[in-house]
């Protein structure tokens, strides 16, 4: 009995220890994927700011006249 025991609890440590490598490690890609997106953020609010600055010329009407 007590080597399904001792072999029950050396496999719950090993999947638990897997699991909380594994989920380490995904923390780790998902903060990349964060630092990533808030650099695409930034420069789109940069090109934002880019095109805010830019004045367009005034339209003028459009003429009904004949060519």
């Amino acid at each position: 009995m007590s080597e399904i025991v001792w072999a029950s609890i050396g496999t719950s440590l090993t999947v638990i220890g897997m699991l909380g490598g594994a989920l380490y490690w995904l923390g780790g890609k998902f903060k990349e994927i964060e630092e990533r997106f808030e650099q695409i953020e930034e420069r789109f609010r940069q090109v934002d700011e880019r095109f805010s600055r830019i004045e367009l010329p005034a339209l003028s009407p459009i003429s009904t006249g004949s060519f």
